[in-house]
C-alpha cells in the first residue's frame, strides 16, 4: 500500500466521523401518519418469508419422497 492510499483512506475516515447535519436528508424514506414503518418491518418480514420458504420446502421433499422409509409405502 503506498502512502498515497493510506492518506486517501485515514482522510475519507475522518470524513465519514463527522456527523451529518440535521437538516441533511439521505434517501427518499418518507412516513405516513397511521402507517407501520417499512424498514422497521423488515427483519420480521425477511423471517416471515424464510420460515415460509422452509415449510414450503419441507412440503415438496415430502411429495417428492419416492417412499416412506419408515412403513415402505410409495406416497402419491
Amino acid at each position: 500500500m503506498t502512502t498515497l492510499d493510506l492518506e486517501r483512506r485515514i482522510a475519507l475516515t475522518e470524513l465519514m466521523a463527522v456527523p451529518d447535519p440535521p437538516e441533511l436528508k439521505r434517501g427518499h424514506r418518507q412516513r405516513f401518519e397511521g402507517r407501520p414503518d417499512r424498514y422497521e418491518m423488515l427483519p420480521t418480514l425477511a423471517m416471515l418469508f424464510a420460515q415460509a420458504r422452509l415449510i414450503e420446502f419441507q412440503e415438496r421433499a415430502w411429495y417428492c419422497s419416492p417412499s416412506d422409509s419408515r412403513h415402505g409405502e410409495v406416497r402419491a
